[in-house]
C-alpha cells in the first residue's frame, strides 16, 4: 500500500496557507450576461434607425445566445471548486510541469530528489517514456516549488517520495530544471 499522497491531490493542504486556490473573476461573465440581455431587449428598437425585421431578429437572437452563455459561465465559475494554485506570499501562479524518466533511473532520480541535489538531478538522462514522473510545481520566478516523483504502475501514477518544497534559491534551482526542458 501506499503511504504517500500525489501532489495533485495533496498541493493546497502540504503547507497550510502556502498555495491557496484563487477562483476565477465572475464580472466577465455577470457584463456577457447584461449586454446580451440588453441588446435582447433593446432589439425591436433597431427599426427607429434601420428600418429591417430581420436585423431586429438577428439581434434579438444574438443577445439571447450572449445572456445565455454569461448566464452559464457565471453559475459555473461561481459553483466551481476548482481554481488556479497561487503563491500565497508573492500572489504568483504556479505552473505545473513534468519531466520522464526510465525506470532504471529511478533509484538515482529518487535519491537526488530526496537530497536536493539539483546538479545531479539535472544531468540524469530524461526520456520520452513516462514510466517515472518528476512533477513540479513552481512559480514563473522560481521563489517556491513543489516536486514529487511518481511511477507508473498497471493504469495509474503512484508516488515513490513526499512532497518537498522548496524556497529561494533551491526554488530557482527547481524551477531551472524544468526551464532546460520547456
Amino acid at each position: 500500500m501506499n503511504t504517500y499522497r500525489s501532489i495533485d491531490e495533496a498541493l493546497y493542504e502540504v503547507a497550510d496557507g502556502t498555495v491557496i486556490r484563487k477562483k476565477r473573476n465572475l464580472v466577465i461573465p455577470a457584463v456577457v450576461m447584461v449586454v446580451g440581455a440588453l441588446i435582447a431587449a433593446f432589439s425591436d428598437r433597431i427599426d427607429i434607425f434601420f428600418p429591417r425585421v430581420d436585423l431586429a431578429a438577428a439581434l434579438m437572437l444574438s443577445g439571447g445566445v450572449l445572456c445565455i452563455t454569461g448566464l452559464i459561465n457565471l453559475i459555473v465559475d461561481a459553483t466551481s471548486k476548482t481554481g488556479v494554485p497561487v503563491f500565497a506570499e508573492t500572489g504568483e501562479k504556479l505552473q505545473r510541469h513534468q519531466l520522464f524518466y526510465d525506470t532504471h533511473k529511478k533509484g538515482e532520480l529518487c535519491n537526488c530528489f530526496e537530497s536536493g541535489d539539483f546538479s545531479k538531478l539535472s544531468k540524469i538522462d530524461k526520456s520520452s517514456v513516462s514510466a517515472v514522473i518528476l512533477t513540479v510545481y513552481s512559480t514563473k520566478s522560481g521563489s517556491m516549488a513543489m516536486a514529487q516523483v511518481s511511477e507508473f504502475v498497471p493504469h495509474q501514477f503512484v508516488p515513490v517520495t513526499g512532497i518537498k518544497m522548496f524556497r529561494g534559491e533551491e526554488g530557482r534551482q527547481a524551477r531551472g530544471l524544468v526551464a532546460e526542458v520547456a
